[in-house]
């Protein structure tokens, strides 16, 4: 079920939207957006991807190993203060 929460900045009094979309047994999606009308779009969009199967947001971190990850560190950043 989605759900659209006004916000007012306290400091610069602008208003933003955010939108929340849970389904029982996936996490909570939610994004911020400048109109009402972005925040329901997204927010049916997300929702419809999930009750499909389309919406895997954690699937490329779930064929990324740590092996790789931990490479990928050693070269780039590592790297650069060996440089130094």
């Amino acid at each position: 079920m989605a759900s659209i929460q006004r916000i007012v900045s306290p400091i610069t009094k602008s208003v933003s939207y955010r939108a929340q979309v849970r389904v029982k047994g996936r996490p909570a999606q939610s994004e911020t957006f400048p109109s009402r009308k972005e925040a329901q779009a997204w927010a049916a969009s997300v929702e419809a991807a999930i009750r499909e199967g389309r919406h895997f947001p954690h699937a490329a971190a779930r064929r990324t190993s740590f092996d790789a990850l931990a490479k990928d560190y050693t070269e780039t950043v590592l790297a650069e203060f060996d440089e130094k």
